[in-house]
């Protein structure tokens, strides 16, 4: 009994990671055709309307890592693509 317990755990686990994936590349492809969209009407996504306001106030308050770090939890990008809209971000203010 313990042991079919232990397998339909390990294959709920499965599951939920396969649908995690599909989710994550799903999101990937909707911010893909949003940015065209974005880019195809000349607006731009670099704005600090994108950037959340725990961030902007880290950053003002000299704390740049901490801004990636926060900008990550909000957002879910990546540690490069967190880093890259920071210092867009502040090339712009």
């Amino acid at each position: 009994m313990e042991e079919l317990l232990i397998v339909l755990v390990i294959l709920g686990f499965l599951f939920v990671l396969s649908e995690l994936s599909s989710t994550k590349y799903k999101l990937k492809l909707i911010e893909s055709k949003l940015n065209v969209l974005l880019e195809k009407n000349g607006i731009s996504a670099n704005g600090s309307e994108f950037v959340p306001i725990e961030v902007q106030y880290a950053l003002k308050n000299g704390k740049k890592i901490r801004a990636i770090r926060l900008y990550r939890e909000h957002t879910g990008a990546s540690l490069i693509e967190a880093q890259k809209a920071i210092n867009d971000y502040l090339a712009n203010t």
